[in-house]
């Protein structure tokens, strides 16, 4: 008997040890009781639709998870916000540690107090607008950004007031929509904050095109709009539900039982958790690729670009919806700032160990696919914001001195040093912007229609910044075509505007030269930018004129512009 019971613990002993040996193999990184214990509570949090108020075990790198499974609302005007009652102890424990427990509040948004604030003296009121990162920056960046911040003269004695319009899976126009709506309700805000980009140029393909759901309708929105899911999504949906409960008790049973201590154990709960993991994803990506049926309520217009120009059209409504958002904060005395967030994928962006590989870098992820392929959009784009007068920075190059792991999953996210760091930035940033006092503000008044050229466009001329002099944009002139920018001030007591055709003619004319730039694969998207000396006149008319070779006058012509040069 005493043989027996030693010969059951030898070979309970050597399989533990060869199970330590295959953990090192299989999983990558030796087996730590705490490691395991840390990535149950995480799959618990990510898996269950309760609150969780077992989650004090996980680490901040870990937290992110939970983000993955709230409940959402269907918003008449934003898409969608998270729902009160089924998200409010999740959160409450998820931001426990910096804010004493951040809430959903009744306008559906993650903070400690609904949104519709109004401004005084004492404080400063910052909106942070945007998706996830942006969620996780209002958590767990704005200790830091405060205390950048309050480095500025003006701030030193305001108390820094955040209010956080940023939810998981928010994309343009979901930003710029959200505030019209505060701005409509009476809101008033000192500092708008908008990190963007990756939903912007990864959900839509990922999501709504293979659905054949507008590209520019809220993430997934088929699966937000009530009644539409098909019977193949309904199925769909359930397996996902039943496999991800699946994980959730699994995790679940092995924490709580006295097999957790044994390698063995953990190691099969590892690998069987890893597969059904898998199987969730090959439900969920199912599901995308699902047929939604012909209902305009889940469709809308549809997908109208094809692939090979999709992330072109994307850039470009990211880039005119932040040209929205500036002009809005602009005409409500609002400081707007944009940022494009970093992300893993953008190539050289960061030096990447073998711990942060292992969790946040999967070279086969749809991900990596989109943001390869659409970041160089949109950083084309951000350099057509900067020259219309968007305060717009790049922050993919942040992490490129930062050898130490920042990025947690293999989408986006970052743990807490990185929103530290992200908040570093963003706060140098803005000290730069209220360093910049802003100069008196021109109107511009578009008078004569332009004149079609050849190749079929209307150069648009518009005036997009007056707070260091003048800058006009002029806007779908043929990619690669010169012209210039004709300038005429207004005679005393002159009350009739120059026509379209005599512009160009006036004596007295400033003469600006400019080339049109263009982006890849659309027609006629041609623009240029150009900035003009200051004027001691009151008034001025101005007019793009394009050279266009193949039209009867050489020439395509751009409305008028009057612009009136005193403050308002």
């Amino acid at each position: 008997m005493l043989f027996a019971a030693i010969l059951f613990v030898a070979c309970v002993g050597f399989l533990e040890a060869v199970s330590f040996l295959l953990y090192r193999a299989v999983v990558g990184e030796w087996f730590s009781y705490g490691a395991a214990a840390e990535l149950q509570a995480s799959v618990i949090a990510a898996t269950s639709d309760d609150d969780v108020r077992d989650d004090a075990a996980m680490t901040d790198d870990q937290r992110a998870a939970a983000m993955n499974a709230m409940c959402r609302t269907a918003h008449p005007y934003l898409g969608y916000v998270y729902t009160p009652d089924m998200n409010q102890g999740r959160f409450a424990n998820y931001y426990a540690k910096e804010h004493g427990g951040l809430g959903v509040t009744p306008f559906g948004f993650v903070d400690s107090d609904i949104p519709v604030r109004r401004k005084n003296p004492g404080r400063f009121i910052v909106a942070v607008v945007g998706g996830s990162v942006d969620l996780g920056f209002g958590a767990h960046g704005t200790t830091a950004f405060s205390a950048e911040l309050q480095k500025h003269p003006s701030l030193r004695d305001r108390k820094i007031e955040y209010v956080r319009l940023a939810l998981g899976g928010y994309k343009q126009p979901q930003q710029l929509l959200t505030l019209a709506y505060l701005l409509s309700l009476g809101a008033q805000f000192d500092l708008v904050v908008n990190i963007d980009g990756f939903n912007e140029i990864a959900l839509a393909p990922l999501e709504n095109v293979p659905a054949g759901v507008f590209p520019y309708f809220p993430r997934a929105w088929h699966f937000i709009a009530g009644n539409a899911l098909t019977r193949r999504q309904q199925i769909l949906v359930g397996r996902s539900a039943a496999k991800t409960e699946d994980r959730r008790t699994l995790a679940s049973g092995i924490r709580a039982s006295g097999l957790r201590w044994s390698v063995t154990v953990q190691l099969a709960w590892r690998l069987r958790d890893r597969a059904l993991a898998a199987e969730v994803n090959e439900i969920e990506r199912a599901l995308r690729e699902a047929d939604v049926g012909d209902s305009f309520v889940a469709t809308g217009p549809g997908v109208e670009h094809d692939a090979a120009n999709l992330h072109i059209h994307l850039a470009a409504h990211w880039r005119r919806s932040s040209v929205q958002l500036h002009r809005l904060c602009q005409e409500n005395g609002i400081r707007y700032l944009h940022f494009l967030q970093p992300n893993q994928y953008v190539a050289t962006s960061k030096p990447i160990g073998e711990v942060e590989r292992r969790q946040a870098v999967d070279a086969e992820s749809p991900y990596a696919v989109q943001v390869q392929a659409g970041y160089p959009r949109l950083l084309a784009e951000g350099r057509r914001l900067r020259a219309t007068g968007v305060d717009f920075h790049d922050l993919t190059g942040i992490f490129r001195d930062h050898e130490e792991a920042l990025y947690v999953d293999t989408c986006c996210h970052f743990n807490t040093r990185g929103q530290e760091l992200l908040a570093q930035a963003i706060g140098a940033a803005v000290r730069a912007s209220l360093d910049q006092e802003p100069g008196p503000m021109r109107r511009a008044t578009s008078l004569a229609q332009g004149r079609v050229g050849s190749h079929g466009y209307t150069p648009a001329l518009e005036l997009v910044r007056s707070s260091d002099g003048l800058r006009f944009l002029i806007r779908d002139c043929r990619a690669g075509s010169s012209g210039s920018l004709r300038i005429v001030a207004a005679a005393p007591g002159r009350d009739a505007a120059p026509s379209v055709t005599s512009l160009q003619a006036e004596n007295a004319a400033m003469s600006l030269p400019f080339t049109c730039e263009g982006v890849e694969g659309i027609a006629g998207s041609g623009w240029a930018s150009v900035a003009v000396p200051q004027s001691a006149a009151s008034t001025i008319y101005v007019q793009g004129i394009v050279n266009d070779d193949a039209a009867d006058s050489g020439l395509a012509l751009s409305n008028v512009l009057r612009v009136d040069l005193r403050p308002r």
